[in-house]
């Protein structure tokens, strides 16, 4: 528990001194390669032990160093090929598994430092929300995903610029790591889609309709990722759900300064209420959420927005405060009831 609390931490003070003491843009990029770094050791140093599909992945990746070229290329695999090909391309230079986890670390930490650092308007609770709502712990869960996850993070670019051939070959790189990407497709034509009152409509049917069909839905959307669970009873993640609820709502609330702010930001809700329709499903199961985070992980962009646009100083601050409060409060509870990544150890402990 103690290093992801010296992480909160560290985005805190790092995020006080480099960017409110010294505002440039020098001071930003120091403190998101700083804070990048910092997370991609944490994640690919850790040992075996933690994270629940860890010890799996090395499995995988030592099976699969012993695969030829040929094989990969040409026979049939239970794991995507581009990911297989990562894999026995690394094996080629080390046969240690926490190398090859220190490069998945640090590619989605890059890629994740670079959204911010581009994007951002306030790095420091960006890297928070990160940090707090299981963002970086699934990335000692997945390798696959989070490859795939880093990959349509890239493709935000192409979707602000409106590039749709890049956007798409961004999807089919990053489907060759995890198929359920392909769920991101949609996002490029979503996302400018105005807040009309139409919008306010659909949203308001839209997100207690994914509820009730929510078995239809999941079992299409299995399908559709090649995910292929069966729907399981499951209580879902109510804390999570009515948090993206809220964000949304209060979003909606200051919509009109958000999109003043910056136009593009309508990208931002279009993301957000995708996200909460398809975490509806992890009422049927709950590996649904896996598939949510493609559009669920704008947040770290979204809030920060929501909370700029406030015009009062005074109340700006006391929700920019209240969110650290709330944001640290929850990464801990979330760590507190998920043993998989407590305690954690080094790989050489």
């Amino acid at each position: 528990m103690i290093i992801y609390i010296y992480n909160m931490v560290l985005i805190l003070i790092g995020g006080a001194v480099l960017l409110d003491m010294v505002s440039d843009r020098a001071s930003k990029k120091l403190y998101c390669s700083v804070v990048a770094v910092n997370m991609a050791l944490i994640s690919g140093l850790r040992a075996y032990s933690v994270g629940p599909d860890t010890a799996n992945y090395v499995w995988y990746f030592m099976r699969d160093a012993t695969r030829s070229f040929s094989e990969i290329i040409l026979g049939n695999t239970d794991l995507e090929k581009g990911y297989i090909l990562f894999e026995y391309i690394v094996s080629r230079f080390t046969s240690n598994p926490t190398v090859f986890f220190l490069l998945v670390a640090f590619f989605f930490m890059a890629v994740t430092s670079l959204l911010v650092y581009r994007y951002s308007a306030e790095p420091c609770l960006s890297f928070l929300v990160f940090a707090s709502l299981g963002f970086f712990t699934f990335s000692m869960l997945a390798s696959r995903q989070t490859m795939a996850l880093g990959i349509t993070l890239l493709s935000f670019k192409f979707i602000k610029e409106k590039r749709l051939i890049p956007f798409l070959i961004s999807i089919a790189v990053a489907m060759n790591f995890h198929f359920s990407s392909v769920a991101f497709l949609p996002a490029y034509f979503l996302a400018r889609k105005k807040l009309t009152k139409t919008y306010i409509i659909g949203a308001a049917i839209g997100i207690p309709g994914a509820y009730l069909l929510k078995e239809q839905v999941f079992i299409i959307l299995s399908k559709f990722t090649k995910y292929n669970y069966s729907p399981i009873e499951n209580e879902g993640p109510y804390v999570l759900i009515t948090l993206m609820i809220l964000v949304f709502i209060g979003g909606f609330i200051q919509r009109e300064s958000v999109i003043k702010r910056n136009a593009d930001n309508l990208i931002l809700y279009n993301m957000s209420f995708s996200s909460i329709i398809i975490a509806m499903l992890t009422f049927v199961h709950p590996s649904a959420i896996r598939v949510a985070y493609y559009y669920h992980i704008y947040l770290i962009l979204f809030i920060p927005e929501i909370i700029l646009s406030i015009s009062d100083k005074k109340i700006r601050r006391i929700a920019y405060v209240l969110s650290i409060v709330a944001l640290v409060t929850l990464g801990i509870r979330l760590l507190l009831k998920n043993s998989y990544y407590v305690p954690y150890l080094f790989f050489w402990q």
